[in-house]
């Protein structure tokens, strides 16, 4: 019950700060912002960033689904994320929400761990697969592939490269 009340209080709050700010002319963006960073800083449950993400996520498999082969629904797939696509060395023990990677973007674990979990709600078989990094010498390198019994396809931040199951030797 404790979060509920904070809830009530919160919105009072931010209904009070943002209509006094139109009212008195000051900067309204400053103190939303300010007033929606202190929401987010709180102990209080958002689940409407959470709900959001989810539908965005879902559109992308909805746009990239249905009975399209490994190769079409792949391409799909980089054409959907090329929207908000940004390349941004991360560190890997940071865990990135589908939110983070649009807003700051991401590196090459980030993006195909990505389009793995977009394949698989999709309901098409896929795996990520790495080459480890050799300090002052080569950097590591993550993809994902996404493939069925004929055919297979990997999608390396915004490249695709398709074969036959049988080139895979």
């Amino acid at each position: 019950m404790k979060s509920t009340k904070y809830t009530i209080i919160q919105l009072l709050l931010l209904t009070f700060v943002v209509t006094s700010s139109f009212y008195l002319g000051l900067n309204a963006e400053f103190f939303i912002q300010g007033t929606v960073q202190w929401f987010k800083d709180s102990d209080t449950d958002l689940t409407l960033q959470s709900k959001i993400t989810d539908i965005e996520k879902q559109n992308i498999i909805d746009n990239c689904n249905g009975s399209l082969g490994v190769e079409e629904f792949s391409n799909c797939l980089v054409n959907e994320i090329k929207q908000f696509y940004i390349y941004n060395i991360t560190n890997d023990s940071i865990q990135l929400t589908f939110e983070e990677l649009k807003q700051r973007g991401g590196d090459c674990k980030d993006w195909s761990e990505l389009y793995n979990e977009l394949a698989e709600s999709s309901g098409y078989d896929s795996v990520t697969r790495n080459y480890n990094s050799i300090v002052n010498v080569k950097y590591g390198h993550q993809w994902d592939i996404v493939y069925n019994e004929t055919d297979w396809c990997e999608i390396d931040l915004l490249g695709v490269t398709c074969g036959k199951a049988e080139d895979t030797g």
